[in-house]
């Protein structure tokens, strides 16, 4: 436990390690991330003795027994310039790659290409303070691996993504790590970005999209409890098809532009860049989000009212036989995940 002077929220902290594939086995965080807000919570399942005895109306406290635990819960975050790669990496089952220095400049390139997270998780502490006393007191979260992500970039706010953790136990006994911060690392915002949209390799600018919501979810069996003498599950198994699907609001401004696309069945290849500031050469701090065939699957446009048509449109991605589903890439300073 570490004193701090803010006992409140303000004081507390989020850091990550990569666990390898020893699922489970706490890591010390090598990475701590500027977060909005975090939900993540140990679950136990307890349970007493329901044996009927004479006289007996309530249940004895001595047969009280936690059988199973799990953890699972969110953490909300901005997409910053510099220190998303453990995040990307768990998101994307990518935990193991190595950013690409661009030309001699201090510019490295990771690509998030998406595959299995089987045997990729993570150690996650988060440091709570206690208002009474002033210390942070530290939750080693063990096993945790991202089960959905959400990125979504609305008008005047930062590109923020929601990511929804399973994990295997917590514990308390860990010493804490206090956080290291990135310097002179701003979040990425909605008018640094771009929707991109036809035929792959051909890829424009699609004007009047005032928000989008991409949503991923992996399928994993999270219940591997076994008759082992421990309560706590061995690591979850992909055992669903990954689904990538998006949302946009927009303004009516071309017929072609989305109505065609829908009621047509066109497939098309989207690309989502956010580019900030130039690092160096031609290389600039950045995420870029690629999905090479999406088709749309909600209705345009309709009138509900005076004010102008905004259709609000949702898309599904998919496999176009040849190019990699979905990508991410990230170009930052950092030389390590």
């Amino acid at each position: 436990m570490v004193t701090t002077a803010i006992p409140s929220g303000l004081g507390s902290s989020v850091g990550i390690a990569s666990e390898g594939s020893s699922y489970g086995t706490f890591v010390a965080p090598v990475r701590s991330l500027e977060f909005e807000s975090e939900s993540i919570e140990w679950k136990p399942n307890r349970t007493a003795g329901k044996g009927l005895y004479n006289g007996g109306m309530f249940p004895r406290g001595t047969q009280r027994v936690t059988t199973t635990a799990a953890v699972d819960g969110d953490i909300v975050t901005p997409v910053y310039t510099k220190g998303m790669g453990y995040w990307l990496g768990l998101i994307f089952g990518t935990m193991g790659i190595t950013p690409v220095q661009q030309a001699a400049t201090a510019a490295y390139l990771q690509t998030h290409t998406f595959a299995s997270n089987y045997n990729q998780s993570a150690s996650i502490q988060i440091g709570r303070p206690t208002m009474s006393d002033g210390v942070i007191n530290p939750y080693s979260y063990l096993g945790m691996k991202v089960t959905k992500a959400v990125f979504e970039a609305k008008i005047n706010e930062p590109l923020r993504l929601t990511m929804s953790f399973d994990g295997k136990d917590v514990t308390e006994a860990q010493t804490y790590t206090a956080p290291t911060y990135q310097t002179a690392n701003p979040a990425l915002f909605f008018n640094q970005g771009l929707f991109q949209m036809g035929a792959f390799g051909s890829e424009a600018t699609v004007e009047g999209v005032r928000s989008l919501t991409l949503t991923i979810t992996r399928g994993q069996r999270v219940d591997g409890f076994y008759m082992d003498g421990t309560g706590r599950k061995t690591a979850p198994v992909p055992n669903a098809i990954v689904s990538v699907t998006g949302a946009i609001e927009t303004d009516f401004l071309l017929k072609a532009s989305f109505a065609d696309v829908f009621y047509n069945d066109t497939p098309k290849s989207l690309i989502v860049p956010f580019t900030g500031a130039l690092i160096a050469s031609t290389y600039s701090y950045g995420l870029t989000l690629k999905l090479p065939q999406i088709r749309f699957d909600s209705e345009p446009p309709k009138v509900s009212g005076p004010d102008i048509i905004q259709p609000a449109m949702t898309f599904t991605a998919e496999y176009d036989d040849t190019n990699a589903p979905f990508t991410a890439t990230y170009m930052s300073t950092d030389t390590t995940l």
